[in-house]
C-alpha cells in the first residue's frame, strides 16, 4: 500500500484512499426508514447457527444479500435471553474487521456487540446505503439487540456516515463515534442532540481542525460531546481511546436513562476520570489537565460530587497559561490552513496553469522543506503543521493520481506521484506505480530509474513485474531484465 491505511492497489488504481465521502443525507435518510419499516413489517427468521461468543469472526455473509457482509465480535457471556448494545463500524476502506478489533477489550468487558461492515467505503452513496442496512438488518435479524443502546462508530469518510445515518434515524442511534472526522456540511449541528457525539483525532491528523472545531460548535449548541485526543494520525484511535469511548457512552447511556443507573460502574468510571485529570496535573500539563477536569465536571454531574474538581477547572480557565496554550493551538490551526491553500493553489497551477513546470519545481522545493521541518524536533509546533500537511496531500495526491490513471492521464498521474516522492522519500510502493506509470505512457528511460529507485528501497515482488501488463512495452529491455534478476537474487 502507498499510505499505509488500507489503500487498495490493483492495475488501474493506486489507492482508495481514506479521504472525506460526502453522502447525499435526503436518499440515506430515506435508505434507512425503509429498512426500519422493513424489518418491523417483515422480521427475518434467525439462522440456526450464529458466530460463536467471544471469538471475532472475520465474515458474516448477510442472509438476505449474499454480496455484503460484515466482520462481528460477540461477548463470551453472550445469550439471546436479554438484549446487548451494539456498535454499527463504517471504515473508509471497507476493513470491517480492523474496528471490530480495536473495540474487542472494552466490548467484552462492558458487553457490547461490535459489528464492522466489509462493503462500506468512501465512493458512490448506493455502495454506502446497500451496506448499512444490509449491516443493520442482518444483524437486528440474527441477534438480540438492545434498540435502545444502539451506536455508531467510523473512521474519516465512515465517520461521516455513522453521523448520517443516525441524525437520519432520530434518536433510534444512542451515541456516535466519530473518528478522524465529524459532520458532513449538509448535515445541521441540531440533528447532533438526538445523539452523543464522542470525537476522537490524532494530534497529527490534519482534520484535527475541522474536529475542534466541531468540538467547540457542539459546546455552543449545547450538544452531549466530548473529544479525546491521542497521539497519531489520520487513522483509527489506539484501544485506550476506544476504551474511553465506551465508558463515555455507558456514562451517557445512565444519565439519559437508556440504561438503568449502577452505582458501583460509576464510581469505578469516576475514579480513572479523576486519576486521568491528576496524572496531567501532575505532570504540570496544565492544558490537558484542564480539559480534563473540565470534562468529568460535564459528564458525571448529577451522578456524583463534582464540585471540587468544577472549581478547578474555573481558576484554571483563568490562568495564563490556559489562554496561551488555546492561542498556540489556535495559531498552528491557521497555519495549517494557510500552508494548505498555498499547495493546493501551486498543485492548481501545475496541472492546469501557465509555466506548469515552474509551479511543479516550486511543490518539489516545498515538500522536501516540509520533510525536514517534520523531522525536526526544536520545534513542535512547525512539526505538527508540517506533518499535518504532508499527510494530507500525500492522501489527496494519491486519490488525484489514481482518477488520472483511470482516465489515462499519465503525464498527469506521473506528476502526482514525483510529488509523492517527496512526501515519503523512502517508500518504495510510490517509486514502483511511478514506474509503471511511465512505462504505460511509453517513456522507458524514466519509468527504468523509477524502478531501479524502488528496488533500492525495497520493492522485491518480481512476480508483479512479470506478470504486470503495464510494463509491457519495457519487459523486453536489457536493463529491466537485470533489475529482475536483481530482485530475484
Amino acid at each position: 500500500c502507498l499510505s499505509g491505511r488500507g489503500c487498495v492497489i490493483d492495475r488501474y488504481m493506486i489507492v482508495r484512499s481514506a479521504t472525506i465521502s460526502e453522502p447525499a443525507r435526503f436518499n440515506l435518510k430515506i435508505g434507512i426508514r425503509l429498512i426500519l419499516m422493513w424489518m418491523i413489517a417483515f422480521p427475518l427468521t434467525a439462522p440456526s447457527q450464529e458466530p460463536a461468543p467471544g471469538i471475532i469472526l472475520e465474515k458474516v455473509v448477510c442472509l438476505n444479500n449474499a454480496n455484503q457482509s460484515y466482520s462481528i465480535y460477540l461477548p463470551s457471556k453472550y445469550s439471546s435471553d436479554r438484549k446487548w448494545p451494539i456498535i454499527f463500524a463504517f471504515d473508509a476502506d471497507a476493513r470491517g474487521p480492523l474496528p471490530v478489533r480495536r473495540f474487542k477489550a472494552v466490548a467484552e468487558k462492558y458487553g457490547y456487540i461490535i459489528a464492522g461492515s466489509n462493503n462500506s467505503r468512501n465512493g458512490p452513496m448506493a455502495i454506502i446505503e446497500e451496506a448499512l442496512n444490509a449491516l443493520i438488518t442482518d444483524t437486528e435479524s440474527r441477534f438480540s439487540l438492545d434498540d435502545r443502546r444502539m451506536y455508531m462508530t467510523g473512521f474519516s469518510g465512515g465517520a461521516r456516515v455513522a453521523v448520517a445515518a443516525a441524525a437520519a434515524m432520530k434518536g433510534k442511534i444512542a451515541g456516535v463515534i466519530g473518528c478522524g472526522a465529524g459532520f458532513h456540511p449538509e448535515i445541521p449541528l441540531s440533528d447532533a442532540k438526538s445523539f452523543a457525539f464522542f470525537g476522537a483525532v490524532g494530534t497529527e491528523d490534519f482534520n484535527f481542525p475541522e474536529l475542534k472545531a466541531l468540538d467547540d460548535r457542539l459546546e455552543k449548541q449545547g450538544a452531549v460531546h466530548k473529544l479525546e485526543i491521542f497521539p497519531g494520525g489520520h487513522e483509527w484511535p489506539p484501544e485506550w481511546v476506544c476504551t474511553r469511548a465506551i465508558e463515555w457512552m455507558e456514562i451517557q447511556a445512565m444519565q439519559t436513562g437508556r440504561q438503568n443507573p449502577d452505582a458501583d460502574r460509576i464510581d469505578e468510571l469516576y475514579s480513572k476520570a479523576v486519576a486521568a485529570a491528576r496524572s496531567y496535573d501532575d505532570m504540570t500539563q496544565t492544558y490537558e489537565a484542564y480539559r480534563h477536569y473540565s470534562d468529568l465536571v460535564k459528564d458525571f454531574a448529577g451522578l456524583e460530587d463534582v464540585s471540587p474538581f468544577q472549581a478547578i477547572a474555573a481558576r484554571l480557565k483563568k490562568s495564563g497559561e490556559i489562554k496561551k496554550a488555546i492561542r498556540q493551538e489556535n495559531n498552528i490551526i491557521e497555519r495549517q490552513k494557510r500552508l494548505e491553500d498555498k499547495i493546493s493553489l501551486l498543485l492548481e497551477g501545475a496541472a492546469y496553469g501557465e509555466n506548469r513546470a515552474y509551479r511543479i519545481q516550486d511543490l518539489m522545493r516545498l515538500f522536501i522543506s516540509l520533510q525536514e521541518q517534520a523531522n525536526q524536533k526544536r520545534n513542535e509546533a512547525d512539526r505538527l503543521v508540517a506533518v499535518r500537511a504532508l499527510n494530507l496531500f500525500w492522501i489527496r495526491l494519491n486519490k488525484d493520481a489514481a482518477t488520472d490513471i483511470e482516465n489515462k492521464n499519465y503525464n498527469g498521474a506521473a506528476m502526482r506521484l514525483e510529488l509523492l516522492t517527496q512526501i515519503r522519500p523512502d517508500n518504495p510502493q510510490v517509486f514502483y506505480h511511478l514506474s509503471r506509470i511511465y512505462a504505460l505512457g511509453g517513456n522507458r528511460k524514466d519509468a527504468l530509474k523509477a524502478l531501479r529507485n524502488a528496488v533500492e528501497k525495497g520493492f522485491k515482488n518480481a512476480t508483479e513485474l512479470v506478470d504486470n501488463p503495464d510494463f509491457e512495452k519495457i519487459r523486453g529491455d536489457p536493463d529491466f531484465l537485470r533489475i529482475l534478476g536483481t530482485i530475484n537474487k
